[in-house]
């Protein structure tokens, strides 16, 4: 596929500020990035999908006040899945988020009168912290089947917060924003990449990079460009739970609060 379309993948390209950078990657970051792109470029005109009503259907009755909070609904996709190793730092560890970093956001949201769904992994210890507050709301709580209220929640919300993971395919059509990043220059997951790079600041949080304890301010650095194994002398920091409500609360306001388009 990435081949038929090459074509369209080099015009895409040279529009934008990757196709410097993208063009002295190794075969293997190349082509998995050039897949991504590809999703969005087949992907980006088609029209919305959701859930079968069948299924919105066994979610929603569940859910209590379910349409009092259709237009605030904030959805938090959390990847913090187990290594196997953990004296070995790679590439899958560093993705993870410890999920009580997203306490602030949580309660920031929860003031403004906003519903919580948390998705993803292990946040039973940031729903303790937030006391199982009513406002929050995650599979297990309402007996609902987990990969369904993955979907449900991905594709219907006001607002998604995810983490790197699988799941932020499923938010491609909806209005989201990424924390705590990893690699650098990730392709943005979303029908609306084009005006997401112009304004990537905005909906892009990376995590910080550290060369000989320096930090790497140009976050397209050709050097850690998109690379997901970085040699001994770097050194990669997650974004901190002050960081991510920062963040967080400058999208919001931009965006959400004046219902701005992008």
């Amino acid at each position: 596929m990435v081949k038929k379309n090459k074509r369209k993948i080099n015009n895409f390209l040279n529009k934008t500020k990757y196709c410097k950078n993208l063009n002295r990657l190794d075969f293997s970051s190349r082509d998995t990035f050039e897949k991504s792109l590809l999703i969005h470029i087949l992907c980006k005109k088609n029209s919305k999908f959701e859930l079968p009503l069948i299924y919105r259907d066994k979610i929603t009755k569940k859910i209590p006040d379910y349409k009092r909070y259709i237009n605030k609904c904030l959805t938090i996709y959390i990847r913090n899945r187990p290594q196997k190793s953990a004296n070995k730092l790679n590439y899958n560890m560093i993705r993870n988020t410890n999920p009580k970093i997203f306490y602030k956001v949580c309660k920031y949201f929860i003031k403004l009168g906003w519903r919580i769904n948390l998705i993803g992994d292990d946040y039973s210890n940031l729903v303790s912290k937030l006391n199982n507050h009513k406002n929050i709301i995650f599979a297990e709580k309402y007996n609902l089947n987990k990969k369904l209220f993955d979907i449900f929640s991905m594709t219907s919300s006001k607002l998604n917060i995810t983490t790197q993971g699988g799941v932020n395919n499923l938010g491609f059509y909806s209005h989201m924003i990424n924390v705590n990043i990893f690699p650098i220059g990730l392709f943005p997951v979303s029908s609306k990449a084009e005006s997401i790079i112009k304004n990537e600041r905005d909906f892009s949080l990376y995590q910080k990079i550290f060369c000989n304890g320096k930090i790497i301010k140009n976050n397209k650095d050709i050097r850690i460009f998109y690379k997901t194994n970085l040699q001994k002398k770097y050194k990669v920091k997650a974004n901190t739970g002050d960081e991510i409500f920062s963040f967080c609360r400058s999208h919001y306001l931009r965006y959400i609060k004046k219902n701005k388009n992008f």
